[in-house]
């Protein structure tokens, strides 16, 4: 590449020249991924690349390039130009002619050849390359690595020149147009060889290769430039539009190739990618390359975790038969259970440029976890290769069968991964049980607890010490378990006893801790719907009038995004009567909507966001007059609608969203009766539509089904339990997707304000790499130093943020909440060290970091009278919040910011009411008598309540300057200073106006400018003779851009700097 600008200094075009090498070699590198294509429309669209100069290929010529033509394409009509530089004179070009043969045109017809056997309209990608040789005078056509015309004349060498055009030529624009895709178009003045074409077709080039001209990868995905990061023949595109940039499918990528001639048995390795083969039987001699590529193919197996990043193209040329065993090292890990089961790893294939469907085609023979090997035998035919897992593998957990059940994840010995409660019929007995997870190895730990049937059972902390207890209802009772350190106690709640149940814990009242929702039908066969409010350990029912079902299932959500949680509620009421309920809470008050939803008892029910959308939506099963029904109902704005998701209807069932394959949407796992049969079925979330992933799960009915990661590996594993029909099972199946998900970042931007009677604590929406934004749900927690839980316990790890239970946050999915200040009495008393958090969490229901801060509540508005220029005689004033409950405030003024010595640190004792604004002058504060004159002093405030909340200072200080009454002329802005000073700026930030204050203690020439964040200077605001005293000046920000700017005050020899923000 020349450089035009030759009067530089030497120093500069040697700056010049490494400035240029960088750019090429970083913001133009080569992609190691197809990225796109481009779509010729066969009308005018075309590429101009280069400007002028030798071309360079007169005597050796390659060219290559990925086409991609559409099968309805005319028989009898030319394809078109794929590059060239035809009608110059010279010319040549490359081109799709009739019947989809590729044609070499050299010198003006010189040469005039076309392959044979080939017809390019198949929809399908194809590697081509035309090689001329003028030291072997041949010409070869090359298709997929295969020669598909030999041609003994290589014609004259001639000189060409740029520009050439790719997808047209030059004889009218755009000449004979390509109908059809083109990528990775590579310009070679080398005869490449067979084996580098065919080592190479697959693999994207670094841009150091010998003989490499120039370039065109497509890559850019927008624009009307192309670029040529080898020889800078950037291309100019010219009738494009974005639509015709498309995603590539080409099997191209990064990676390393290999080739070997097989002519008998034995061990083959293929160094540098991963596979070796060991040919059991040959005939013949072929010639095999391996392409092993570090990037996933264009599309995947629907129901296997495939092994991620990587894939293999295996292509041999020669007609023999063979059969051999193929051994893989793939990225991923091999793992003790993959030698013990190693058939769950399953070989893809499809033909060698396909870019549709795989084929299931076996599992694999042996695996080595040492190796991180694994074998597939017999394979008689090469392709492209993709090895996966079944995407759930039975881990043979040693869990006791059983029927009539439930089971729920949660890590009650606080040791970081999920233990299991489950409770059901084994055949034998009923029983109720815990299984302690140690690295995945479940250990039951015979906690004493009664063991029941038709159950439902719940993990939760309901008296907030920081680990779980236990909720458990069926066989006629009820009853609260408490952990203490792993022992688990009954603390007889005096719960009403029930059969058929379904019970929740949830905080209803937003009181901190866990209430309890809870039917089901007693011992005296009446059906029942209680909410009972915990107080202190001590659970009372609150009479909420809901109405009474059995074979139920309840679930509380915040559906309108009020700040409290209501109530999903369905089952049986009397004879064929079911019903399905949302019950809206308004402050403890339940009333039910009239939703619409279709009435089942035998049901399961959940909340879950599966659209993203910020609210939550519902997920119900369960038996509906006739028949088991599956239905999503869309929430918009507390509308319910059913979309018709064409989820197999099932009874007798349980269900549960989850993200199993992390990628940021809820899927659904579900269980249950149809007809004679039992179901479990996974199905994918895509965009709301919901397919079936034949995971190979048993089916099963009066069942339990859960997610949980339980070897925390980052994807969400299964518990599960129920009646097959010929037993009860109780199996634990691991997640082997092979895409691990990303816990979510900590919200931000934490405030906690009185307001009204209440401590609301807000914060801005987290992200996460998976799940968006506005599906993200929230757990808060009030806790202190001594790491005690007072209110809302997170069921969490409070230093790492690790879930003890899978589910949403406990706050759902708003950003904040507040609860009465006056149940603060309830609690132990909060002392000023006392802080709060709240973490977010993702669709797989991993948590954040918890986002922390100290529980202190400022009062707001601080405001001085007078201009900042204070007298004894002045007033300080600010808002009052929460009147009723202050007992005092207290007031800190120093000349110091930082408020090492205060020259006033006074108490005042209120009594006051409701809201307004508090004022107090300067002079009735202790300590005023020591303020001296021109100083400037900074001053804050904090409340005292009656309840005892932790409050502070306000901050930052607002400051003001003082001057003692006739101690100067004037007063106010009429007053001396005794220093020169450049104040703040108020209001700042500000739109779009603000005010310049400065002081002068004598007079002299003032000169004001303002300034972007790089120094470069943007006007000047003042220059002019000014008297002693102090000064404003209005700056008018209308015609300004937001952000930051400094303004510079100069007057004699002072000159002082400060920054504003202006925000639009």
């Amino acid at each position: 590449m020349s450089i035009k600008r030759k009067s530089l200094k030497t120093i500069g075009l040697l700056t010049f020249i490494i400035i240029l090498v960088s750019l090429k070699s970083n913001l133009f590198a080569q992609d190691p991924f197809p990225g796109t294509a481009l779509n010729f429309d066969g009308t005018d669209n075309y590429v101009q690349c280069g400007d002028s100069g030798s071309i360079g290929i007169s005597n050796s010529l390659t060219i290559e390039a990925w086409i991609k033509v559409p099968s309805s394409f005319p028989a009898g009509s030319r394809v078109g130009n794929i590059i060239g530089n035809f009608a110059h004179s010279p010319n040549f070009n490359l081109e799709g002619h009739t019947n989809g043969r590729l044609r070499f045109w050299w010198n003006g017809g010189e040469l005039n050849i076309f392959t044979t056997n080939f017809d390019m309209r198949d929809d399908s990608w194809h590697h081509i390359a035309v090689i001329r040789d003028f030291t072997e005078n041949e010409v070869i056509f090359y298709v997929d690595g295969e020669i598909r015309r030999f041609y003994p004349n290589a014609g004259s060498n001639v000189d060409y020149q740029w520009p050439l055009r790719i997808g047209g030529d030059f004889r009218a624009n755009p000449g004979i147009p390509f109908n059809g895709l083109i990528e990775e178009v590579r310009l070679w003045n080398v005869v490449r060889t067979e084996q580098e074409i065919r080592e190479n077709m697959h693999l994207t080039l670094t841009g150091n290769e010998t003989g490499l001209v120039s370039y065109w990868q497509f890559n850019e995905a927008s624009g009307d430039t192309t670029y040529d990061p080898v020889g800078d023949n950037n291309g100019t595109l010219f009738n494009f539009d974005v639509a015709d940039w498309i995603t590539s499918t080409t099997p191209v990528g990064g990676g390393n190739s290999s080739t070997q001639i097989v002519s008998s048995t034995g061990v083959f390795d293929f160094t540098g990618t991963n596979l070796s083969m060991d040919f059991i039987a040959k005939n013949g001699t072929d010639t095999i390359v391996v392409s092993h590529l570090n990037l996933g193919p264009n599309t995947t197996p629907s129901n296997y975790a495939t092994f991620n990043s990587q894939y293999w193209v295996v292509n041999k040329f020669g007609g023999s038969a063979f059969t051999g065993n193929l051994t893989f090292t793939p990225n991923e890990v091999i793992t003790p259970e993959d030698e013990f089961s190693p058939s769950a790893l399953r070989l893809f294939s499809r033909i060698s440029n396909s870019i549709g469907s795989w084929s299931n085609l076996m599992g694999g023979a042996s695996a080595n976890a040492s190796s991180n090997t694994v074998t597939f035998n017999n394979i008689s035919s090469f392709s492209q290769f993709l090895i996966g897992r079944q995407w759930f593998t039975d881990i043979n957990a040693g869990l006791t069968s059983v029927r009539f059940s439930s089971a729920a994840w949660g890590d009650y010995d606080n040791d970081s991964d999920l233990d299991i409660l489950l409770t059901g019929d084994t055949g034998s007995s009923y029983i109720s049980r815990i299984y302690r997870n140690d690295s995945g190895i479940f250990t039951h730990i015979s906690a004493g607890m009664t063991g029941i049937v038709f159950s439902s059972a719940s993990w939760g902390d309901y008296d907030n010490d920081g680990d779980l207890d236990i909720l458990l209802t069926g066989s006629g009772i009820s009853r609260i378990y408490r952990n203490d350190s792993g022992i688990f106690t009954d603390i007889s709640a005096g719960l009403t006893g029930v059969y058929a149940s379904s019970v929740a814990w949830g905080d209803y009242d937003n009181d901190g801790d866990l209430d309890i929702l809870l039917t089901g039908k007693t011992n005296s066969d009446s059906n029942i719907s209680k909410i009972y409010n915990n107080n202190s350990g001590d659970f009372t029912d609150i009479n909420a009038g809901l109405t009474g079902v059995q074979l139920s299932s309840v679930a509380w959500g915040d559906y309108d995004n009020d700040g409290d949680l209501d109530i999903l509620l369905t089952g049986h009421v009397g004879t064929s009567n079911y019903i399905s309920k949302i019950y809206r809470n308004d402050d403890g008050v339940f009333t039910a909507i009239g939703a619409g939803l279709r009435s089942v008892a035998w049901s399961s029910v959940a909340w879950g966001d599966y659209d993203n959308d910020g609210d939550l939506d519902i997920l119900l099963t369960g038996f509906s007059s006739s028949s088991g029904i599956s239905r999503i109902y869309r929430n918009d704005t507390g509308l319910f609608t059913d979309i018709n998701a064409g989820l197999t209807g099932i009874r007798n069932s349980s269900v549960a969203w989850g993200d199993y394959d992390n990628d940021g949407d809820l899927d659904i796992l579900l269980t249950g009766y149809i007809g004679i049969n039992r179901i479990s079925r996974i199905y994918r979330n895509d965009s709301g539509v919901f397919s079936d992933i034949n995971a190979g799960l048993p089916g099963v009915f009066y069942s339990s089904a859960a997610w949980g990661d339980y070897d925390n590996d980052g994807d969400l594993d299964i518990l599960l339990t129920g009646d097959t029909g010929s037993s009860g099972i109780s199996r634990i199946y691991r997640n082997n997707n092979t895409v691990s998900n990303s816990a979510p970042f900590s919200p931000t931007s934490l405030t906690a304000v009185i307001s009204s009677g209440s401590l609301t604590f807000s914060w801005n929406k987290a992200n996460d790499n998976e799940t968006p934004q506005d599906g993200l749900s929230y757990n808060l927690f009030l806790g202190n130093s001594g790491l005690d839980i007072l209110l809302k316990p997170p069921q969490a790890n409070v230093d790492s943020g690790y879930r003890l239970i899978p589910a949403f946050g406990n706050v759902c999915q708003v950003t904040s909440w507040s609860y009465q200040i006056p149940e603060l009495y309830l609690y132990p008393q909060v002392e000023p060290s006392d802080y709060w958090g709240v973490q977010a969490i993702d669709h797989a229901f991993a948590g954040s970091e918890f986002a922390i801060d100290s529980l202190d509540i400022p009062i707001s508005n601080l405001q001085t009278i007078n201009n900042s220029i204070m007298q004894l005689t002045d007033f300080l004033h600010w808002d009052i919040q929460f009147g009723d409950s202050i007992v005092s405030y207290q007031v800190q003024i120093d000349d110091d910011s930082t408020f090492n010595n205060h020259e006033v640190d006074d108490t005042i004792f209120v009594s006051l009411s409701g809201s307004g604004i508090y004022s107090i002058a300067l002079q009735d504060l202790s300590g005023s008598n020591s303020f001296v004159e021109g100083i400037k002093y900074y001053w804050r405030v904090k409340p005292n309540y009656t309840f005892n909340l932790p409050t502070a200072f306000t901050k930052p200080a607002p400051s003001f300057w003082f001057g003692y009454e006739n101690a100067v002329e004037g007063e106010g802005e009429t007053a001396i200073p005794k220093e020169f000073a450049l104040f703040q700026n108020y209001p700042n930030p500000f739109n779009p106006s603000t005010q310049i204050r400065y002081a002068l203690p004598e007079a002299a020439m003032v000169k004001l400018a303002l300034f972007d964040v790089l120094g470069r200077k943007i006007k000047t605001l003042l220059d002019e003779e000014k008297q002693a005293g102090y000064h404003t000046f209005r700056l008018d920000g209308g015609n300004l851009a937001s952000g930051v700017y400094i303004y510079r005050l100069q007057a004699g020899d002072f000159i002082s700097t400060k920054k504003m923000l202006l925000m639009k």
